[in-house]
């Protein structure tokens, strides 16, 4: 997706973060394994209600527009 002219450069890194956020997701609750640790409450929240949906909504905007 970044090295291609069809996608922006900031919905590349847009991706890398959600990437970054949910691996570290993943990774705290495979370690913690409390939901309410502060740590993988903030990141479920940021990367779940923020993130992923600003991705989705980009990328569905991109694809909409670009010529088949």
């Amino acid at each position: 997706m970044g090295r291609s002219k069809q996608f922006p450069r900031g919905l590349s890194y847009w991706g890398y973060l959600l990437a970054i956020l949910l691996i570290v997701l993943y990774l705290g609750r495979l370690i913690i394994l409390d939901p309410k640790h502060p740590l993988v409450a903030a990141d479920a929240l940021l990367s779940g209600f923020v993130v992923k949906p600003v991705w989705y909504l980009w990328l569905g905007i991109v694809l909409w527009r670009s010529k088949p």
